[in-house]
């Protein structure tokens, strides 16, 4: 196993899985320890169950606890899920959610330390000025408030540095084009590297959001990998799925009860193109043609590519 690193949030000492019993937090804790950067666990319960040190039992009802809504969630997604089943283990349904958090607090922190660095490296370097001589710097030339704007510039100096060297330092909000001018800071490499990172947060961004947009929420990580085949081979952007996904959910909250069963797992229904259907035929068998203008907005048009051909549920 690699080794890695999990942050544990304060707050889970408040959430529901703190009343649990004490064998399924531990499970609960060493998943969040096995959880690879997708949020995947892949194990077995017996594997599980050893490297948690409980018995199997014990190990198969805290996985019956994390896989059941809960209406006491914070987390209102999925009911309150907190992991499915996948091929070779579960995954972690808010993963993504906490691991950006986690990068949001790891940037914050990092800068902090930087600038106690350079503020007690000024300290250290600063010259000695007489009790009675005026409070000015060098010979005049130098105020203090230079003084702190050049601090403050060695210290983004060095953060650059960092984030050439190093793979886990924060994603900088701009980079330079794909030939970077003299005064770039990241050599060429270094920025391609950059903005494919910064841009592969985003797509997860806009992946996250179609998955949560449809009403039915099982195996996440196939859903997300048929989601990006959509919007790869399509050419619509991710903003039209969403609308699209959206729509879809809001004719199924229509269907009776007896009828939910037959709506399609998500990663069936992108990589079947069903986004392309008629949204007529996304109404319940039963629903009058009359709900119709309800259901959907009446300006709503489909994408150019759609072929409009009716499919069955």
């Amino acid at each position: 196993m690699s080794i890695g690193y999990t942050k544990l949030f304060s707050s889970i000492v408040t959430s529901t899985i703190w009343v649990e019993s004490d064998r399924t937090r531990i499970v609960w804790i060493t998943m969040l320890a096995m959880a690879d950067r997708n949020g995947e666990i892949q194990a077995s319960i017996p594997g599980l169950a050893r490297l948690a040190g409980v018995p199997i039992p014990d190990c198969e009802e805290a996985l019956a606890k994390f896989i059941a809504p809960d209406r006491y969630s914070r987390t209102p997604d999925d009911e309150g899920r907190r992991v499915e089943k996948i091929e070779g283990g579960w995954a972690l349904l808010n993963h993504a959610k906490y691991r950006e958090m986690a990068s949001r607090d790891d940037s914050k922190a990092a800068n902090t330390e930087r600038q106690r660095r350079h503020r007690e490296k000024e300290k250290r370097n600063a010259p000695v000025t007489p009790c009675n001589a005026p409070v000015t710097l060098g010979n005049a030339k130098v105020t203090p408030t230079l003084h702190i704007a050049e601090a403050e510039a060695e210290a983004e100096a060095e953060a650059e540095a960092e984030a050439r060297n190093t793979h886990t330092a924060p994603v900088p909000v701009a980079v330079c084009d794909e030939a970077p001018a003299a005064d770039c800071p990241f050599p060429p490499e270094a920025a391609k590297k950059v903005k494919r990172e910064r841009k592969a947060s985003i797509e997860q961004v806009e992946l996250e959001r179609i998955y949560s947009a449809y009403p039915r929420k099982e195996n996440r990580p196939a859903a997300l990998r048929a989601i990006e085949k959509a919007l790869s081979g399509s050419g619509m952007t991710a903003e039209h799925l969403l609308e699209i996904t959206q729509a879809y959910a809001k004719a199924t909250d229509r269907w009776p009860e007896d009828e939910l069963r037959f709506i399609p797992y998500p990663a069936t229904w992108f990589n079947g193109e069903r986004y392309n259907d008629d949204p007529k035929n996304w109404l319940s068998k039963g629903a009058p043609r009359s709900e119709y203008a309800d259901a959907f907005d009446p300006d709503y048009q489909q994408h150019p590519t759609s072929n409009n051909n009716p499919t069955t549920k």
